[in-house]
């Protein structure tokens, strides 16, 4: 059994089949450009996490994908035996491993002797602590303790909003930080069960039925929609065509009904007239005729007639594309 890493641990929980695609066919997943850019920030604010968490300089980089992970775990073990920061320091262990942000030693005196211990910094690129941030660092505290590795302390670091940028690189007050010890430490058994049950998934011979649904954009976009979406029968009138919140409510529901040519249905009779601006009315009245997918748009004092066009294979929902006829 090979450790996963934590990345793939939030895969899991986002939804079991996301990490065994990530497993097995990782050839599969397409980024989007928002995903990228998110990853770009994220790398950026963690240099910055760098500078502030170690202004003397004295630290140690570890470059996981640069030197290989068995040689950033055996470094790993080497520098935690001397009282300097460590970046990207990483743990396996119970069939996970995990890369921590910022490790700071913390020495105390303990009858008459010097003892190092850790204290532990995740650094996220949000204004707030949120549900996966809490999830993120109870893996991380339960892979390290789990390692052998003396942690007294773990916390959150997120952007404070108010602060303003005084220029010339200085970055003092950017982060607030949160801690979560008490709740990282007590989350332990669960986060064994999430690894139990991300290695069971991966160990699957084929991928598990889950189909899609909102989880598959929450908490974030999933690279493997496009592939999901392709596997499944296309609905004669697709949710997705519907713009604003008509969309997203109708697509909770029926999703919810794991049932995907419901949808066929949502455009002909949505739930309640109360909420159809008349743009959706005017979706819904063509959905019922025979020009399902025409509507009329009033513009300038004039009428013209617009076809909806499907977008077919797209990576997500997408807003309507329309060709005037």
């Amino acid at each position: 059994m090979r450790p996963l890493s934590k990345s793939k641990l939030m895969a899991y929980r986002q939804c079991p089949k996301r990490v065994w695609l990530e497993v097995h066919h990782p050839d599969l997943r397409v980024d989007t450009a928002t995903s990228e850019k998110n990853f770009a920030t994220g790398h950026q604010v963690g240099e910055i996490a760098q500078q502030l968490y170690d202004p003397k300089g004295q630290g140690t980089v570890i470059e996981p994908f640069a030197e290989g992970i068995d040689a950033a775990l055996a470094l790993t073990l080497t520098l935690l035996d001397t009282p300097q920061p460590i970046f990207e320091a990483g743990f396996a262990a119970e069939g996970a491993m995990a890369f921590a942000d910022v490790l700071l030693p913390v020495q105390e005196n303990v009858q008459a002797h010097t003892q190092t211990s850790w204290r532990m910094i995740e650094v996220k690129s949000s204004t707030a602590v949120k549900a996966t941030h809490r999830e993120d660092v109870a893996v991380q505290a339960f892979v390290a303790r789990a390692a052998g590795v003396p942690l007294t302390a773990i916390a959150l670091a997120h952007i404070d909003n108010t602060w303003t940028y005084p220029g010339g690189g200085d970055y003092q007050g950017l982060f607030i930080e949160k801690d979560l010890t008490d709740e990282a430490f007590a989350r332990g058994a669960e986060v064994q069960r999430w690894i139990e049950g991300a290695q069971s998934a991966v160990a699957q011979a084929t991928a598990p039925a889950i189909a899609i649904g909102p989880h598959c954009h929450d908490p974030y976009a999933c690279g493997f929609y496009a592939h999901c979406q392709s596997q499944v029968p296309q609905a004669e009138h697709p949710i997705a065509l519907l713009p604003g919140a008509l969309k997203k409510k109708l697509g909770h529901a029926h999703h919810k009904q794991r049932h995907y040519r419901a949808q066929t249905q949502a455009l002909r009779r949505p739930a309640s007239k109360n909420w159809l601006r008349s743009f959706h009315r005017s979706l819904k009245l063509c959905s019922r005729s025979s020009r399902a997918w025409s509507t009329f748009y009033r513009s300038h004092a004039s009428i013209t007639i617009i076809r909806v066009s499907r977008v077919v294979g797209a990576s997500k929902p997408s807003y309507p594309h329309f060709v005037q006829t």
